[in-house]
């Protein structure tokens, strides 16, 4: 899984470097974090598929709880999932949500919402996008570390990894400063 950026031949050969290429795949990979976490945006320029409201029970030692504590929501009892009230020597294991994933989500996310979808839980998603391979033609952008275990799965759910028609003209900035900076470093380099 990963975005492959390509340089096509439109600038001339002297106003285009490897330095130009790694310039315009961070662009990229900046297109990518601000139109899918902080605008809700899917690759295909629409907004990404909501979030389910079938009901859920996050337990604290589950995988989901050490990403985001789970608030709100009412109190899981027992010793697996039970989700009312048990005999007196149970313990609260976790929270109960009647509006599934979408109520976890709203109700234990600190700070404002830029958009209702925006595949935020604790940030272990996007800080891991970097540009993994750079050449004079070419450069790929990917996932890495603990994300790579999930995050195929949520772009085939929530389809984000690759520009789209939302991300066109910002990449055609980057392409225009990407090649004046190169022109300035090969006309420095010529005299």
């Amino acid at each position: 899984m990963g975005i492959r950026v390509t340089h096509t031949g439109q600038a001339p050969t002297r106003a285009w470097d490897r330095q130009a290429m790694a310039f315009l795949a961070d662009a990229a990979k900046g297109a990518v974090i601000a139109r899918t976490f902080y605008q809700g945006i899917g690759e295909d320029g629409a907004p990404l598929a909501p979030y389910s409201t079938r009901p859920m029970t996050v337990t604290f030692a589950s995988p989901l709880a050490r990403r985001l504590k789970p608030k709100g929501g009412e109190p899981a009892w027992g010793r697996g999932h039970p989700r009312r009230l048990g005999p007196r020597k149970w313990k609260v294991v976790g929270r109960y949500y009647k509006g599934g994933y979408a109520q976890f989500k709203s109700e234990s996310r600190k700070g404002p919402r830029n958009a209702e979808v925006d595949l935020v839980l604790s940030g272990t998603l996007m800080r891991p996008l970097r540009v993994k391979r750079v050449t004079l033609d070419s450069a790929t952008i990917g996932i890495s570390g603990r994300a790579l275990a999930y995050g195929g799965a949520v772009d085939a759910r929530r389809p984000f990894m690759g520009l789209g028609p939302a991300d066109e003209e910002t990449m055609q900035v980057a392409f225009e400063t990407a090649v004046n900076a190169a022109a300035r470093r090969s006309a420095r380099g010529a005299g």
